[in-house]
């Protein structure tokens, strides 16, 4: 029994720091560094707990006399636990084999998988940056993801981008990515806005024009940032109704005309500038046109008929 316990005291001489044969891989310098510390403790702990044994043996031999609790295998116990401790921590150094505890916590983060959710605030925060300052009135949602998605979770912030050239509009396409995960997802995104609109409280017919009174503010939610609702009655000045409209309808901007600023058979005054030089002759309108707009005039000098733009009401600026 004694031999026992001394040759447990004494413990296994350890293989020679040089390779390690496990998976037949060279060990690091840096291993064979540490393990020869190590061992140069574990000699020096293994002197000490010799001694330790001798005590504890002769706490023993007394402990029979005196009849004291403390037993042989107690007393080996706790002598050799600072031996079998340091060399654990040498057989890890120099095998590179670490407590399970570790490896453990390192595949838990690895296995957890990216939250779907924090993809999509990536998509819907680049497109509210994209979109600018002033986007109290704009929703902007993410479309929804395979909930079968499982992708490894990404240890830095996620990546997001648009393709180049990007306008704002009603649907877009942001692709969110983990450069060191090594993963990308292309997330479909919706904007809306909330804009004011105004909507019609009496049926108006074709050539009508609209008044104040006519219409009632309102607010509705649309496709896109922009569109071609009228925003205000200010708009509705100097335009009339292309077509019937009936009551309720959201007047949109492809409902109205502009008033024709000349009436065909209205005689109006031509000009032609050739640098500095300005010409002016009289004319005879053809058609309406509004202002800003293109059209034909018959020259009452020459007879021609010639093209120009509507400036006011009385002119037509003709280009050389």
């Amino acid at each position: 029994m004694a031999k026992r316990e001394a040759s447990l005291a004494r413990g296994k001489r350890l293989p020679r720091a040089g390779k390690s044969w496990i998976g037949t891989r060279p060990v690091l310098a840096s291993h064979i560094g540490v393990s020869a510390r190590l061992l140069s403790i574990t000699e020096t702990s293994s002197r000490a707990c010799a001694k330790e044994l001798s005590v504890a043996r002769g706490m023993h031999s007394k402990s029979l006399m005196n009849d004291h609790p403390l037993t042989p295998s107690r007393a080996v116990r706790r002598a050799a636990f600072p031996l079998l401790f340091i060399s654990s921590l040498v057989l890890s150094a120099t095998l590179g084999v670490w407590p399970a505890s570790a490896q453990s916590v390192a595949e838990g983060a690895a296995a957890r998988p990216q939250s779907i959710d924090a993809i999509r605030r990536a998509a819907t925060a680049l497109v509210r940056k994209h979109l600018g300052v002033g986007t109290a009135h704009i929703i902007v949602t993410a479309g929804e993801l395979d909930g079968r998605l499982r992708l490894e979770h990404c240890p830095q912030a996620l990546d997001a981008s648009l393709p180049p050239d990007t306008a704002p509009r009603s649907e877009v396409t942001v692709r969110v990515n983990c450069p060191r995960a090594g993963w990308s997802v292309y997330v479909p995104v919706r904007v809306e806005a909330d804009l004011p609109v105004l909507v019609l409280q009496k049926p108006v017919a074709m050539g009508g024009h609209i008044g104040a009174g006519d219409v009632a503010a309102d607010t509705r939610r649309v496709a896109g940032v922009f569109s071609e609702f009228v925003p205000d009655v200010a708009a509705l000045a100097g335009h009339h109704s292309r077509r019937m409209l009936p009551a309720g309808t959201v007047l949109v901007a492809d409902m109205l005309a502009a008033d024709p600023v000349v009436v065909r058979g209205q005689e109006v005054t031509l000009i032609a500038a050739l640098g500095a030089l300005e010409v002016r002759a009289p004319g005879r309108v053809l058609s309406d046109a509004a202002a800003a707009s293109r059209v034909q005039v018959q020259n009452l000098s020459s007879l021609k008929i010639v093209e120009g733009t509507v400036e006011s009401a009385d002119t037509v600026r003709v280009a050389p």
